[in-house]
């Protein structure tokens, strides 16, 4: 894959470490799960209007940081070198 994101350029990304398979019913929770939470924000956020100014400047500026932290970390857990069965 040629790109030019800098996350997307490690291999380490791409590998799994993991030996459990994903199954439809945990999908679909954790999906639902995840829906939720979103509305139940998204709820929040349209009934409060004072919410604008700070808090927003506040999500963009943690969101700008978090992706530079991703980008130029070096890895954590790096993946092993085995090739997949």
């Amino acid at each position: 894959m040629v790109t030019s994101n800098p996350l997307l350029k490690r291999e380490e990304s791409f590998t799994g470490t993991t030996d459990t398979t994903m199954s439809l019913n945990g999908t679909v929770n954790k999906t639902g799960i995840l829906l939720l939470i979103c509305m139940a924000t998204a709820a929040y956020g349209w009934n409060t209007p004072g919410l604008g100014g700070g808090l927003l400047l506040v999500g963009v500026l943690g969101g700008f940081v978090l992706s530079l932290v991703a980008i130029f970390k070096r890895l954590i857990w790096p993946a092993p070198k085995q090739p997949f069965a």
